[in-house]
């Protein structure tokens, strides 16, 4: 069976792991006093106040930082996501359908609703802007 000890009681434990050297409280006001106070025996443009451009240095870093960020980022999308012109009006409606709406049917109910009407001239310069081929828009107005 195990003894049951009280390990405060025991010298060995007791004992403290490090010793001061012999005289080392003596002579430490003395060493203390030596030491030079803090900043008198700096040269005169450190004891001034920084100027201007340290002052400012840190945020033209941290917007240096958020160019970055942000220029990354765009360069990351316009990667993954590639161009989207020339999609069709039914890829628009999937992609408006991810924004969320209260009644995603209101784009179909305002397609429907509207009264004014498109000339084949608006469509043509609708196709040209966004950069259908000319042979498309032959096709589509010969329809």
């Amino acid at each position: 069976m195990m003894e049951n000890k009280d390990i405060l009681q025991d010298d060995r434990l007791r004992k403290l792991p490090f010793d001061v050297p012999q005289g080392y409280f003596e002579g430490l006001k003395d060493r203390l006093g030596a030491i030079p106070e803090k900043g008198t025996d700096l040269p005169a443009p450190l004891l001034a106040a920084p100027s201007a451009w340290v002052r400012f240095r840190p945020y033209l870093a941290m917007a240096a930082a958020f160019l970055i960020m942000v220029t990354a980022g765009t360069a990351l999308l316009r990667k993954t996501v590639g161009d989207q012109v020339g999609i069709s009006e039914y890829e628009h409606l999937k992609y408006a359908d991810l924004i969320p709406v209260t009644d995603p049917y209101s784009i179909f109910a305002e397609a429907e609703d509207s009264d004014s009407s498109v000339s084949d001239d608006d469509i043509v310069a609708y196709l040209i802007n966004t950069g259908t081929s000319l042979e498309r828009i032959g096709y589509e107005t010969n329809r």
